[in-house]
């Protein structure tokens, strides 16, 4: 009798504080992760120095006098770029890890009011918020300076206006989001398959999405000269003749939402899907009975947004699986609700505290315990800060870096920056159009670049150097004629790297990772 009054207390308890309890660990854990690992994610440094240089008036560029929209999310760039012209530009990563915190707040809250409508049970909407707020990658994008965290709030968001038929601001909000992340038009075309049933809302939504899709667009292509990001067309040009429309590559697709020693094994990844394409089948039969289109945008997302990054044909990186998970998180809780309403009360709350004091137990273990320090690519990321510092401090103002690891250096270092995969060098991305498919079968784009550019310095990964090899396409020599290497050794000579440490003590750069290359000669 004492056992069933301390777990209905205790449920009670939950019931009452548990929403604003999950929002404050969600603070702390956030804090305490940017504490433990104060750099943000290698890309956002992108962003970063689009920011900086619009904030002091240089424009929407990366190098100077070049329009180049090299980042994929324009709209959080210049909202970076506003908020440290008041505050100052030195704070941009600070700037960028705030407002992933409060939409990280945001989201979490968002899953409570939005599990509340789905389900209407309080307790079991706490639970959602909770697992959402302290899963791992969910508290590690928070903290990347990306702009993700804002972009799931924003799928959120417009989700619970959607389940409130509220579809002229849903339109609108999905076309800002197209400001925040390209990929926004696949949850817009979710939204849009579940409002096929009806005419006059698919209309409301469309009106709206236009209104703020078609001006966004039309200023993208007056400033850029063309509407898709640089970004997305180099990965295309780079990566697309590498990845290919097949299975295997379908498969690392699916990986992506999962931690990386499961998505190494592709029974496990398919397994999951499995599991994954059972759910959708069972809650697809509130549709077909009742003709209820409320889930449809989380199950048209989930099937749509995998064959989107599919058919882009490119590297797969962890934060693509990110949005995928609070949609995960919802699907989760409606099967768990539809499995509880079949037990009593009793057993409810006692499986959710278990759950929520099991799940708290792990997430500790993992940050405190489990993770390394400063992360698993944390000695890798200060490295490339010193890179930039180095740059910054020891060599011309006017010097051009030809790298494939431009987000650090280029940021910090603010020289010239030639990009190996074109994101913000569209000279590059020109070079290799030339050849099509046909750059899957040499390096030859890259002697181009070295003979019609001229890059003043090369930093080469070390590693695909020594076994003549460029990254990424590490199936390819870099030196696979005698005429390029004899060009490059006559006009490129290899720095020391202890030389480098010593000129101003960055004892941070890894000795073994990259190779620095000189140019001697013209």
């Amino acid at each position: 009798m004492d056992h069933n009054i301390n777990e209905n207390q205790v449920a009670d308890f939950i019931e009452r504080y548990g929403l604003v309890i999950t929002l404050l660990i969600a603070v702390v854990l956030t804090l305490t992760y940017y504490i433990r690992f104060p750099i943000c994610y290698d890309d956002a440094y992108i962003t970063f120095r689009y920011a900086k240089r619009i904030a002091e008036g240089m424009g929407f560029t990366y190098n100077d006098g070049i329009r180049t929209l090299g980042t994929t999310t324009p709209l959080f760039t210049l909202v970076l770029a506003a908020i440290s012209k008041v505050i100052g530009v030195q704070f941009i990563p600070e700037i960028a890890r705030i407002i992933g915190l409060v939409c990280f707040i945001l989201s979490a809250f968002l899953i409570y009011r939005i599990a509340s409508v789905l389900i209407n049970h309080r307790l079991l909407a706490i639970l959602t918020a909770f697992v959402y707020a302290t899963y791992p990658p969910s508290v590690e994008s928070s903290g990347s300076g990306m702009e993700i965290p804002l972009f799931i709030a924003l799928i959120l968001l417009t989700f619970l206006l959607f389940l409130k038929n509220k579809l002229f601001p849903v339109g609108w909000l999905c076309g800002l989001m197209l400001a925040v992340r390209p990929d926004a038009i696949v949850w817009t075309g979710a939204i849009g398959v579940a409002l096929l049933t009806n005419p006059k809302d698919l209309m409301r939504f469309v009106i709206g999405f236009m209104m703020v899709a078609i001006p966004a667009v039309v200023i993208v292509i007056l400033y850029f000269g063309h509407p898709l990001p640089l970004s997305i067309v180099a990965k295309q040009v780079s990566y697309g003749s590498f990845y290919h429309l097949d299975w295997e590559n379908l498969i690392n697709v699916f990986g992506v939402v999962l931690p990386n020693r499961f998505a190494q094994h592709p029974e496990i990844v398919i397994i999951f899907w499995m599991i994954v394409l059972l759910t959708i089948i069972y809650l697809s039969r509130s549709f077909i009975k009742h003709r209820n289109i409320r889930l449809i945008p989380l199950i048209a997302y989930i099937v749509l947004y995998p064959l989107f990054l599919w058919y882009g044909r490119t590297l797969m990186f962890v934060w693509y699986g990110y949005p995928l998970f609070p949609i995960f998180v919802l699907i989760a809780i409606l099967i768990a609700n539809d499995i509880f309403i079949y037990f009593k009360s009793r057993y409810l709350k006692a499986l959710t505290i278990l759950i929520m004091f099991s799940w708290s137990a792990m997430f500790i273990w993992r940050i405190f315990i489990f993770e390394p320090a400063f992360g698993q690519g944390g000695p890798g990321m200060i490295d490339l800060e010193q890179w930039g510092m180095y740059f910054r401090e020891q060599t011309e103002e006017d010097a051009t870096i030809f790298t494939e690891s431009i987000p650090q250096v280029g940021y910090i270092s603010g020289r010239h920056i030639i990009c190996e995969v074109g994101l913000v060098s569209p000279e590059v991305v020109k070079i290799k159009q030339r050849y099509g498919d046909r750059i899957s079968e040499s390096n030859d784009w890259y002697f181009d670049v070295l003979r019609e550019l001229k890059p003043d310095y090369l930093l080469i990964h070390a590693h695909e150097f020594d076994k003549n090899e460029l990254f990424p396409y590490e199936d390819l020599p870099l030196f696979d004629s005698t005429r390029d290497s004899v060009y490059f050794y006559d006009h490129y000579k290899k720095v020391s790297i202890q030389d480098v440490i010593e000129s101003g003590d960055y004892t941070g750069i890894l000795t073994d990772r990259y190779y620095l290359f000189r140019r001697t000669s013209d």
